[in-house]
């Protein structure tokens, strides 16, 4: 008998789960670390060194490996600072801009930070004693220090490779062809860590490095699914032109690292995935489209109704799970760790717990959240 009803439930949820849409929903998350009741950040400029490392197949420093240089860093001789070619400030900048849209600190103006270090004579530094620390806080009105370093590279690989082409000759025959082409790819990492001092006792709260790159390798997580960045030509240079700036790669990099960065030490709202089951009554679909338009009140009630009177189990069971979701989007989670579980009791499918974990796991969430935003 358990058996049969197992099966039984198994098989509704896999009819419900085939018929079922996903919807965002906006979730509030706390932040990763605990920075105590520090409200007001000073962001200072970061250090950020990048790296160039060109290869050919050939052995560096070969004729092959300095053609490829050449044509890599043709019109580009001012980049060949790495302190230069993409300032600390940039990064710095990107992040302010981050945690002003993000809201949660009071971001002090950089320039007035670096004013009063240079008239007071002090160094970042110096801003680990607690008497210096605390009077710069006290003069510049922010409660925490936010200042950092971090690090890009940029890898192009050259070659040549053979490749075939498919053509028809004058006898209107297929033949294949041999030819030779140039091929570079483009690999960029980069790196960024930082460091919240408390200005009212020179503590380290927080110091974290984070590493992403444009190719996921070893662990390393890539922000592009395609991976890393290859181009073809007839030449060095006719390849090279056909490359992804490495400029715009490294922003996009120090965006995700910023952004990274603010999630960790700042509550901020992500957007989620949530299925909602469809059922096959026309009431059950219209619920759907109104879900679909953000009228969530109306689509409840139907929920309601066909719960009190459903034209089938499906339905019945559909319309359970639809009211856990819905409970859950807004907030009332009792109740919705209520609803997973009697969809779990009435299939038997254990695959409900995961939603009544999911619930179980959002309050604790609530809690740290709560104390964040007091």
């Amino acid at each position: 008998m358990n058996m049969l009803r197992t099966l039984l439930g198994t098989t509704a949820l896999l009819l419900l789960f085939s018929c079922a849409t996903t919807i965002p929903v906006k979730v509030r998350k706390p932040a990763e670390f605990n920075v105590g009741a520090i409200r007001t950040l000073a962001v200072s400029d970061f250090q950020f060194k990048g790296n160039w490392d060109f290869s050919a197949d050939e052995k560096p420093g070969s004729a092959a490996a300095k053609k490829l240089l050449r044509a890599l860093l043709k019109k580009r001789k001012s980049e060949l600072n790495p302190y230069k070619a993409y300032p600390g400030s940039t990064v710095s900048d990107k992040l302010t801009a981050k945690l002003v849209d993000n809201g949660y600190y009071t971001v002090v103006e950089r320039k007035k930070l670096e004013t009063l270090l240079r008239e007071q004579s002090l160094s970042l530094s110096g801003l680990v004693e607690p008497e210096q620390a605390l009077e710069v806080g006290r003069m510049i009105g922010a409660g925490g220090l936010l200042t950092g370093s971090g690090s890009y590279s940029v890898k192009d690989i050259g070659a040549w490779e053979e490749y075939t082409e498919t053509k028809k000759n004058k006898k209107g025959e297929k033949i294949k062809i041999t030819k030779k082409r140039y091929r570079i790819s483009r690999f960029v990492q980069a790196e960024l860590t930082y460091r919240i001092i408390d200005l009212s006792t020179g503590k380290v709260l927080v110091s974290k490095s984070n590493r992403l790159a444009n190719y996921s390798n070893g662990g390393l997580k890539g922000i592009d699914s395609k991976g890393y960045y290859t181009a073809t030509g007839k030449d060095e240079h006719s390849a090279s032109a056909g490359l992804p700036d490495w400029h715009g790669i490294v922003d996009k990099l120090v965006d995700a690292l910023n952004q990274k960065c603010v999630t960790q030490i700042a509550p901020h709202t992500v957007t989620e995935k949530r299925k909602i089951a469809e059922g096959k009554s026309e009431a059950m679909e219209k619920a759907v489209k109104l879900v679909k338009r953000d009228l969530w009140e109306d689509a409840r009630r139907i929920w309601e109704n066909t719960l009190q009177n459903p034209p089938s189990e499906e339905d019945k069971l559909a319309a359970l799970y639809n009211l856990g979701v819905y409970a859950e989007v807004f907030g009332f989670l009792d109740q919705a760790g209520q609803k997973y579980k009697q969809c779990f009791e009435l299939s038997g499918d254990e695959d409900y717990l995961d939603d009544l974990a999911r619930v179980r796991k959002r309050k604790k969430e609530l809690q740290r959240l709560r104390a964040q935003e007091l």
